[in-house]
């Protein structure tokens, strides 16, 4: 539940049930129901939605599962949906239609507890998510922390996928931007408009669930969709690798700024004219610890990966590595890390991302990604490749000054 949602509960909600804090018990009851429990609920609740004149008094009587989404839309309908979702935007957009403007909107959704109003709720309740073969990946020869992770899941078959919450707030999502992409048409008919995500679920495939430590398709692939009308072809796709990182350098460029060479990431902007030019020959995918708040998820699992568009490495610095050939194995069943047909392959990509954290400045870059039980021929030291590596110039703050001699350096990458 976001802040604002859980402001929502808190500040509206004063349940007659046990309950003296709605949002938490909602909470808790919500994450057992996951877990497979069946709750029965006689609730009623009594809630004050700003901007209206009266409180409304609800009662509710089903499984807690859904329990959220009913309070929500019983209590506030529209107004939840109005509030807290694309109206800002909507205004904003209209508002500034004779200017320039740079717009994030952003949504929750779909994100657990899954909050979305009806019809969302209800449309996805007898669908069943059609997995892929890779639902029955044994797991075996890949990293360690994947069968931690997958647990009890690796003995047993696993029950059909059906999340109708789930599901649905994508659909209500769905409908959102489109409530935005309306008002664009109305007025910002030629603005550029991009969509994105910020990773993808697993749905059980290799047996692993929601996001976390790995490198696997289904969480690292996500859509990046964009128009422009008038300045981008419409109705294309672009084969090529492209990565988050090169949005910030696109729009500098859009914008008519320089791309500072500080900045990991470069402009694609004759990508999104061309989708025949290719913005670059390798995307990386690098993960180090869910977050500081939580001791789960796997705790510190540092990997780094890097991928042409057909073969992906992935570098677990804790336990074994990957690599997949994503022509052949789009599932990612079959571990090519040791395979001799594909050492060279292996070897060339190895070397790219070890350049790259060298290059990006990787503040855990050192011997211990070279030499891997795949790749003994690397010579280590424990100088590693004996560079000192300053920031580059960003062009906004004062050059750094070399650390020898005190002056302004010449050269952010030089020999130690």
């Amino acid at each position: 539940m976001s802040a604002s949602r859980a402001a929502l509960a808190c500040q509206l909600a004063e349940a007659t049930s046990a309950a003296h804090n709605l949002d938490k018990d909602l909470r808790q009851i919500v994450a057992k129901s996951k877990e497979g429990f069946v709750f029965n609920i006689d609730l009623q609740v009594q809630i004050h939605v700003p901007d209206t004149e009266a409180p409304k008094v609800i009662s509710i009587v089903g499984t807690m599962f859904n329990l959220v989404n009913e309070v929500l839309q019983a209590a506030v309908g529209n107004h939840f949906r109005d509030k807290l979702q694309s109206m800002p935007a909507i205004d904003f957009i209209e508002k500034h239609r004779n200017d320039d403007f740079l717009l994030v909107v952003s949504y929750d959704e779909p994100h657990g507890p899954y909050v979305c109003p009806r019809p969302f709720a209800e449309m996805y309740r007898d669908f069943v998510f059609p997995g892929d073969p890779n639902v029955g990946d044994t797991l075996a020869n890949k990293p360690e922390e994947q069968r931690v992770w997958a647990g009890d899941r690796l003995n047993r078959k696993l029950p059909p996928y059906k999340s109708p919450d789930f599901f649905g707030s994508f659909s209500f999502a769905d409908s959102e931007i489109g409530r935005v992409l309306d008002q664009i048409d109305k007025s910002a008919p030629q603005a550029l408009v991009m969509y994105t995500a910020d990773h993808g679920a697993f749905l059980d495939a290799h047996r692993l669930v929601d996001k976390g430590p790995a490198m696997y398709e289904e969480i690292t692939r996500i859509p990046l969709l964009m128009r422009w009308p008038g300045s981008a072809p419409a109705n294309s796709v672009c084969r090529h690798p492209v990565s988050h990182i090169d949005i910030v350098g696109t729009l500098m460029e859009i914008y008519g700024h320089e791309v500072p060479k500080s900045l990991e990431g470069k402009s694609m902007l004759g990508t999104f004219r061309d989708p025949a030019v290719k913005p670059r020959d390798h995307v990386f995918i690098e993960f180090g610890r869910y977050e500081v708040d939580h001791d789960g998820f796997g705790g510190f699992q540092p990997i780094r990966c890097v991928s042409d568009g057909r073969y992906k490495l992935a570098v677990h610095l804790l336990t074994s590595d990957e690599l997949y050939d994503l022509e052949t194995d789009p599932g990612e069943m079959t571990n090519l890390i040791h395979s001799p047909a594909h050492a060279g392959r292996r070897n060339e990509l190895h070397d790219r991302l070890l350049a790259w954290m060298d290059e990006t400045r990787d503040p855990f870059r050192g011997y211990y990604w070279e030499r891997r039980d795949w790749r003994l021929d690397v010579k280590v030291s424990w100088a590693h490749h004996g560079m000192t590596r300053q920031r580059e110039d960003d062009g906004y703050e004062p050059r750094q000054l070399n650390y020898d001699t005190g002056l302004t350096m010449k050269d952010a990458a030089r020999r130690k």
